[in-house]
């Protein structure tokens, strides 16, 4: 049984929730006091706390992108201490031994740090810097990157690799928050939607430029695939995820990416390049005017193969444009699909 105490003008000045359960997976104790100087400081912890309803509203935009209302008069500060032996997320992924001190003031976030170790192993660690005249910024690391999309929904099929995500807080150019993901070595396994861009862009690729097929290894549909690095420029806002050229690259494929994604509708638009063998089809990148001509833009090979894949996220439908792949980089934009108006705007 919880209780609780007011102060003046109605407002809480303590509780105290011993045994706050929302469902089998949450066991956490939680106390509260306001402070003469107008701050809230609360505890909380525990044994287990099941995130996933927390997780779901992030990639849903709804606690990171929309735009709160003003912060009321008198509104009181808040001080947030989190111990929590094992966190629960998706895919049966946890996080062991959390620990998060986080403070908020005016209505906005201004302190963060929080440690803790994906399946009891990896270390994972995120933080908010904010230097004055600059945004506030959150950054977070992981070792052990595909276990941190599993934790949070957003995306099942990745495995290993190393973690840096970097956040605006305060966004910019018309977008609630603007960042960047950076993943290195890592491998995409059992992706049917990858498979089936890659199967059916190899096939176009084999009908058109015979000679071009390699003696090789060869990438399929649900194959596992290693690549060396995957940097995601992105921008949250009207509750969508919004992909700015995204690169993918490994020694036998690469990719470019842009779009948008709806994760509360389920739904996605985006197009790219696919390009095969990427280590060998982009050497020419360093070389002045002639790399520019025949590659094209950035992390985009001479030969490429233009791609969309629309729909349910459940199901996307995938297609790619056959005629892209006789065109040299410097073409290569005149193939490429327009990202239709699938999603909610």
């Amino acid at each position: 049984m919880g209780r609780g105490r007011l102060a003046d003008k109605h407002r809480l000045a303590a509780f105290s929730l011993p045994e706050f359960s929302t469902n089998a997976l949450t066991k956490l104790a939680i106390t509260g006091e306001l402070t003469p100087q107008n701050v809230l400081k609360v505890q909380a912890k525990g044994a287990s706390y099941d995130g996933r309803q927390f997780f779901r509203s992030l990639l849903t935009a709804g606690k990171i992108s929309d735009n709160p209302p003003a912060p009321l008069k008198d509104e009181p500060g808040l001080d947030l201490n989190v111990e929590i032996e094992t966190l629960f997320g998706y895919y049966d992924t946890t996080v062991k031994s959390v620990v998060a001190d986080a403070k908020r003031r005016g209505g906005k976030l201004s302190y963060l740090e929080g440690t803790g170790r994906l399946n009891g192993q990896a270390p994972i660690a995120v933080h908010v810097e904010q230097k004055p005249g600059h945004p506030r910024l959150l950054v977070s690391d992981a070792t052990d990157a595909g276990s941190a999309f599993r934790l949070t929904g957003f995306y099942s099929s990745l495995q290993g690799g190393t973690m840096n995500l970097r956040v605006n807080l305060d966004g910019g150019g018309g977008a609630d928050k603007t960042g960047s993901l950076d993943i290195r070595h890592f491998e995409v396994v059992g992706d049917q939607v990858v498979g089936r861009v890659v199967s059916q862009a190899e096939k176009e690729r084999a009908r058109l430029k015979p000679e071009s097929r390699s003696g090789g290894q060869q990438v399929s549909s649900g194959e596992r695939m290693y690549f060396d690095r995957m940097v995601v420029p992105f921008s949250i806002g009207t509750s969508q995820f919004q992909v700015q050229d995204a690169a993918i690259n490994g020694p036998l494929v690469g990719a470019t990416i842009r779009g948008r994604i709806d994760f509360g509708h389920e739904t996605l638009a985006l197009s790219g390049t696919y390009v095969p063998l990427y280590g060998l089809n982009g050497f020419l990148q360093g070389v002045p005017l002639l790399g520019e001509i025949l590659n094209g833009r950035a992390n985009e090979g001479i030969f490429g193969i233009t791609f969309a894949v629309e729909g349910r996220t459940a199901n996307p439908e995938v297609r790619v444009n056959p005629a892209s792949v006789l065109a040299p980089g410097f073409l290569r934009q005149v193939f490429e699909f327009e990202n239709h108006a699938l999603l909610p705007q």
